[in-house]
């Protein structure tokens, strides 16, 4: 698993989520300010001491960029 760490200079995470055989089946992306946020907020040892946020976690704060909605 990755660590996100907040000491880097970065703007953006981004969450590719793969099928069985490895294609792109969305692109989640998250900005610094609702990464930072989620990983401080007291709970989880994963999220705080480690820096890792959960898929659920990453979906719920982020947008979605990849395959664009139909509207």
């Amino acid at each position: 698993m990755g660590r996100i760490d907040l000491g880097k200079e970065w703007d953006v995470v981004l969450l590719v989520l793969l099928d069985d055989n490895f294609d792109a089946t969305a692109i989640y992306e998250a900005d610094r300010a609702l990464v930072t946020n989620a990983l401080l907020t007291p709970g989880s040892k994963a999220r705080n001491e480690r820096g890792a946020l959960g898929v659920s976690k990453f979906r719920s704060i982020g947008h979605k960029v990849w395959p664009h909605e139909q509207l």
